[in-house]
């Protein structure tokens, strides 16, 4: 059976602070570790100041090739909190305010004030993300979803928009061996191309280590990963080879 496609998300970080280096990003580490425990597939991590036209630019261009864009920060009610607007620009929606929001706002004793009005300002045509028994909404629009920047709040968030989509384990196998990456150019090219389902990567190793080389074999089952990891053995000296391990499952895919 041929494996269903990967379900395609890309990662959008806003702020002036992250690319001032004010704050360091602690958003994306997690972001890759989550998306990979849930079968999901990161394809691009884009840092943009707040400037909403940019912001905008950014998610009407990842939309239209991803599954899903998550946007990390600017959802705030200062002047430089911009992504709602940017987000409802990139979709040919206005902001509204979000009586759902005005309501949880002030039922936890927030005075309704000129502050609280632009934290339930949301694109119109906006979706509720609850996920997992949330007390608060993540905020959709289209395939976009807008999450705090705070990493404490980054992360119960992302698990909210994603904690109920069935994970896809994902298998992986790999050879160690004291080569070199230029000797093995032209192998791991003719095997890549005759073996599309299965992603060849290769890493030299320096230091401390008893090969010089790994070559990873990945794929959504271990029967690709084994026809590929038996070709490459096939083709080279066995007498440089210092491990061989058999596709398992991935434990950073297993949630």
């Amino acid at each position: 059976m041929k494996p269903s496609p990967r379900i395609r998300v890309a990662l959008i970080l806003i702020g002036d602070e992250v690319l001032s280096g004010k704050v360091q990003d602690a958003n994306t580490p997690f972001a890759i570790r989550f998306l990979r425990s849930k079968g999901l597939t990161l394809t691009e991590v884009v840092m943009v100041p707040d400037v909403q036209e940019e912001i905008s630019a950014t998610v009407r261009r990842l939309s239209a090739k991803n599954d899903w864009v998550v946007t990390s920060g600017g959802v705030g009610p200062t002047h430089d909190d911009v992504t709602m607007a940017a987000v409802a620009d990139a979709f040919g929606a206005e902001l509204v305010q979000s009586p759902e929001l005005e309501d949880l706002l002030t039922g936890r004793g927030k005075p309704m004030t000129e502050g609280v009005r632009l934290l339930a300002r949301v694109p119109e045509g906006y979706c509720f993300h609850w996920g997992n028994g949330r007390q608060w909404p993540v905020v959709g629009k289209e395939n976009a979803v807008m999450l705090p920047g705070v990493p404490s709040f980054f992360r119960s968030c992302l698990e909210a928009v994603f904690w109920d989509i069935a994970f896809q384990v994902r298998f992986v196998g790999s050879v160690c061996l004291n080569a070199s990456e230029t000797e093995l150019v032209h192998l791991l090219a003719a095997i890549q191309e005759n073996n599309p389902g299965v992603d060849i990567g290769s890493y030299p190793k320096f230091e401390g280590q008893d090969h010089s080389l790994q070559i990873t074999f990945e794929a959504d089952s271990e029967h690709p990963i084994q026809t590929a990891m038996e070709t490459f053995l096939g083709a080279i000296d066995t007498e440089r080879v210092t491990q061989v391990n058999a596709p398992t499952a991935d434990p950073h895919s297993v949630a």
